[in-house]
Formats: structure tokens, C-alpha cells, sequence
């Protein structure tokens, strides 16, 4: 996004919500709160059964290939039968290594959606609880220059969750302003900087398929690409960066985004860095 940030101003007052509102929003948030926590310990659980199932494939490949370097030497000496060994050896490295591809496939996929799931709840969660404290929640700015700035203000100074109120607030008032592409992009920076990625993502995404014409469609781009690479989702990162160069050849960003391919190129082999 490259526009300047617009002055700021905003009058702080209380807004009136009912009781039963209140109460009504805190219990649904708590009860979805436990939800989330024991599903998430589900899913954990069964991403260590699957970091188990790896490391155990891995361990056996290792061992067998051990056995198969132990039999190629043997074969040296003209041994038929050692030579048959072999071969059943290195079928049963094949087959091994396989199961540690499906199994790591398999743990990638439940840590996606593991992250995607996080990101669901925290939005929505967010709008729970937002409707619980709506009384301590300072009065909207009525024009939509002072409602984008004010928003944009809150992002700077580390406001993320009054930011994303104040950008949601404008998105419903005023989405087909000339603005909106830039107010959304901000909606995904303020989960970008809390480091919630996933969520992030889903922003940004808006961006591309909401303000197709919109000068702010290169930066959500080169977001999502810095996103899926802070989530270790490596193709998914290339896939974006690609576009943004094919899309937008003269965007100042195709810099930054030959940059992060050049990183991702050299992270590919590294697991620690990317999972897929």
C-alpha cells in the first residue's frame, strides 16, 4: 500500500449495550473458547503420533540402507545370494521411504490445517468477545476519511484489535470507496504483525478477489508470500511471488518479491525452514 496515511482524529465516548447482550456474547465466547482448546489438543496429538510415525519410518530407512551398503560390499565379492539380498534390500528402502513421504505429507497437511482452523476461531472469537465490550469501546468516527485514518492510526500504534473494528466498521459503510482495497490490506496487516498468519492470509486473499483493480492487489501479493513463508508453506509462497512478477512487471515490489523467490530457493531443501 502506498498511499500516505490521511490526518487523525477521533472523540472518545462510551457506547450502550444490554446486559443481556453482554452475557449472552462472554458465554458464547467461553463455550467456543473450550471448544477451540480441546480440539487443538486433538490435533496436536495427533500431529505427535505423526512426527512419531516419521521419525520411526526414518530410523528404519536408515537401518536398512545400512544393511544394503553392508550387502553391496559383500556383492564385491562375487556372491550370487548376497546379490539377490540386495535387491530385496533396496525394495524394501523404496517402500520405506514412501511411507516416510506419505507420513510427512500427512503431518504437513494436518499443520495447515491445524493453522487454518486457528485462524477460523480467532476471527471468530473475535467477533464474540468484540460484541462483550462494545460499552468500553470508544464512539466510530461518522466521516470516512476520519473512520480510514483513525484505523490506520490504531495499526501504527499496536491497536491490532480497535484497528480491525474501526477497518471493518469502514469496509461495511464505505466498500466501494477508492480506499477499500487499502482498508482491506490493512485488515491483514494487523494479523500479519500479531504473527497471526493464517488469518493474515485470509485477508490478504480479500484483497485479490474483492479489489481485482485496485492498486493495493501487488502488496497483498507479496504478503501472502511473506505469510506462507513465515508458515514454512514454501510452494505456496512461490505461487504467489511468481504472479505478483507476471502480473505486475512494473510494481516497485517485484524486487522484493525476486528477493524472497532467491530465500526460498535456498530454504527449499531445509525442513526447518519449509515443510512443503
Amino acid at each position: 500500500m502506498r498511499h500516505p496515511p490521511l490526518p487523525w482524529a477521533v472523540a472518545i465516548a462510551l457506547l450502550p449495550v444490554g446486559g443481556c447482550m453482554l452475557f449472552t456474547t462472554r458465554g458464547e465466547g467461553q463455550g467456543l473458547r473450550r471448544d477451540v482448546d480441546q480440539i487443538e489438543k486433538d490435533l496436536e496429538l495427533q500431529r505427535a503420533e505423526l512426527d512419531d510415525a516419521v521419525r520411526d519410518a526414518t530410523e528404519e530407512v536408515a537401518r536398512v540402507k545400512q544393511l544394503t551398503d553392508e550387502a553391496t560390499k559383500l556383492l564385491a565379492r562375487n556372491s550370487a545370494d548376497v546379490g539377490a539380498t540386495v535387491e530385496e534390500a533396496r525394495a524394501a528402502v523404496q517402500r520405506l521411504e514412501g511411507r516416510v513421504e506419505e507420513a510427512t505429507q500427512a503431518l504437513d497437511a494436518l499443520r495447515k490445517e491445524l493453522g487454518e482452523y486457528r485462524a477460523a476461531t480467532d476471527v471468530k472469537l473475535e467477533g464474540l468477545l468484540g460484541q462483550s465490550t462494545k460499552a468500553q469501546a470508544p464512539p466510530l468516527p461518522e466521516g470516512k476519511q476520519e473512520l480510514f485514518a483513525e484505523g490506520g492510526r490504531r495499526l501504527e500504534a499496536g491497536q491490532h484489535d480497535e484497528a480491525r473494528r474501526l477497518l471493518r466498521h469502514y469496509l461495511s459503510r464505505f466498500g466501494g470507496d477508492d480506499q477499500a482495497d487499502n482498508a482491506q490490506l490493512m485488515l491483514g496487516e494487523s494479523y500479519f504483525r500479531e504473527e497471526k498468519y493464517a488469518a493474515a492470509i485470509g485477508e490478504f486473499q480479500k484483497v485479490i478477489d474483492a479489489f481485482p483493480k485496485g492498486d493495493a492487489v501487488d502488496d497483498a501479493f507479496l504478503k501472502n508470500g511473506q505469510a506462507f513463508f513465515r508458515l514454512k508453506y514454501c510452494t505456496d509462497a512461490r505461487v504467489f511471488l511468481q504472479e505478483l512478477i507476471r502480473r505486475f512487471p512494473r510494481s516497485p515490489l517485484v524486487q522484493d518479491a525476486r528477493k524472497l523467490l532467491g530465500e526460498l530457493d535456498r530454504a527449499k531443501k531445509d525442513r526447518a525452514k519449509c515443510t512443503s
